[in-house]
């Protein structure tokens, strides 16, 4: 009989055994998905879920350390988080004053800008050679001024971009008038080479109109004698529509041509140069252009002349109009 139970009472040790492991072994397997399922809301960010598990084992341990770090890490988000809010109400600040004082000065250039022409054209009585020469010179820099004051309130808006379909050899037609008297006034051949078809670009209005006024406006403004020359073109096969800027002007120094579309970089920097500019027509531009999923490039050789090339994709084909 002793033997039967000292056998019994060893089957009956195996039993405990295996329910203990079995029930370790369960509450080990519920204590770690807790643990991951706490772990992978903070790896989605939440950092409000207490990570703490009840008991004394190697599990609870770690639970501990982990809610340790979850404390730290929710403390250092949430200063982050007022960081980055009083970063973002500096920032409306500052656009805000800016965008008022563009559009201050917006106003009277404007007016000026008319009245000068009005002196210009003579249409409020004649004007003497060294008249003529000053509402010229005021009208110069009333206009770049201008310019500038657009440019400001282009970057002001690039967050609030109304994207359109544009028609591309419309665009180009609705300043090739104005660029060609410019020329015309420095006794420049002027050219505009039209592709075969037209193409619809989809594209903010007002900053295809800046890409394209940047590209002339400089051609014109460094080129003394010769041409300039605007080609439309399309990339075969790859829905592409290239755009190419040519001047005979004065090109690039070598030195400046890795950095010319960097902010305020001016062919010229000297403090007495001919040109004027601040140096953000191209930096903005190459902006531009990468808003349209596109890529601008430069070639130049100094007292040569420059060509500027702009590929970008195009929605579809047009019909040109007579």
């Amino acid at each position: 009989h002793f033997v039967f139970y000292f056998a019994f009472f060893e089957i009956v040790l195996f039993l405990i055994a295996i329910a203990t492991g079995y029930i370790f072994s369960k509450t080990s397997t519920q204590k770690l998905e807790i643990l991951e399922r706490n772990a992978t809301k903070i790896e989605n960010g939440d950092f409000n879920s207490s990570i703490l598990l009840e008991g004394s084992d190697e599990f609870s341990h770690i639970s501990k350390t982990m809610e340790k770090m979850r404390i730290s890490i929710k403390e250092y988000v949430d200063q982050l988080n007022i960081t980055i809010d009083k970063l973002k109400e500096n920032n409306i600040i500052k656009d805000e004053f800016l965008e008022n004082i563009s559009h201050e000065f917006k106003t009277p250039l404007t007016t000026i800008l008319g009245f000068i022409d009005c002196l210009t054209n003579e249409t409020i009585g004649e004007l003497n050679e060294k008249q003529k020469i000053a509402a010229n010179k005021i009208g110069k820099n009333a206009s770049k001024l201008s310019e500038l004051i657009s440019t400001l309130l282009l970057i002001q808006d690039k967050y609030r971009e109304k994207w359109n379909e544009i028609s591309l050899i419309e665009t180009i037609k609705s300043v090739e008038e104005r660029y060609s008297k410019l020329a015309k006034q420095k006794e420049l051949e002027f050219v505009v080479n039209y592709s075969a078809s037209d193409y619809i670009i989809l594209a903010d209005k007002d900053k295809f109109n800046s890409i394209i006024n940047n590209l002339l406006g400089n051609a014109v403004k460094f080129t003394e004698k010769g041409k300039i020359a605007i080609t439309i073109n399309e990339a075969i096969g790859k829905r592409l529509v290239i755009i190419t800027v040519m001047d005979t002007g004065i090109g690039i120094p070598e030195a400046k041509r890795e950095i010319i579309f960097d902010k305020f970089v001016q062919i010229d920097g000297s403090s007495r140069r001919k040109h004027g500019g601040v140096g953000i027509g191209l930096y903005n531009t190459k902006e531009f252009v990468k808003d349209l999923n596109g890529d601008i490039s430069i070639e130049s050789k100094e007292n040569i002349g420059t060509t500027v090339t702009v590929k970008f994709p195009y929605l579809r084909k047009g019909i040109l109009n007579s």
